[in-house]
């Protein structure tokens, strides 16, 4: 299963439900090297367990957000949201959002928020915001309701 993709130079990440692409254990985030015609050694490292994916891909300033439905990546706990260095691949440990289910869109303003979006009914912990939800994006912090 793959439900997203994204361009970022010559790399095109796609995220979905699998647990090895080609042969080589990448499960639910990899990379294909646009370039070279290959697969990418970028690896997110998700932990393998069931049913968990990857649906939502963003880029912002060197810095690469996925959401789905996950607890474990990078041997760190976090919880459906999570933030790599675009180019090591390495958990921002920082980055402290959590959804109580599936993330799958974002989006950067230019006032510095990363609105979140998903099928949840809370960010951080917070009730109210169910769908919809802005933290920054350093450090993953809840920010002003959205909506009422």
């Amino acid at each position: 299963e793959l439900y997203s993709l994204l361009r970022v130079d010559n790399r095109v990440f796609f995220g979905g439900g699998f647990q090895k692409v080609n042969g080589e254990t990448k499960p639910m985030l990899a990379a294909w090297n646009i370039k070279e015609r290959k697969l990418d050694p970028w690896n997110g490292n998700f932990a393998i367990a069931g049913s968990n994916f990857v649906t939502g891909l963003y880029q912002a300033d060197g810095q690469l957000y996925a959401g789905g439905n996950f607890a474990t990546v990078g041997g760190e706990t976090h919880t459906n949201v999570v933030k790599f260095n675009l180019e090591t691949a390495k958990v921002d440990s920082l980055f402290t959002a959590t959804a109580n289910t599936n993330v799958r869109s974002f989006f950067k303003t230019t006032n510095n928020e990363l609105y979140i979006s998903g099928d949840f009914t809370n960010i951080n912990g917070l009730g109210d915001r169910a769908y919809l939800g802005v933290v920054n994006p350093s450090t993953g912090v809840a920010l002003s309701q959205v909506y009422t």
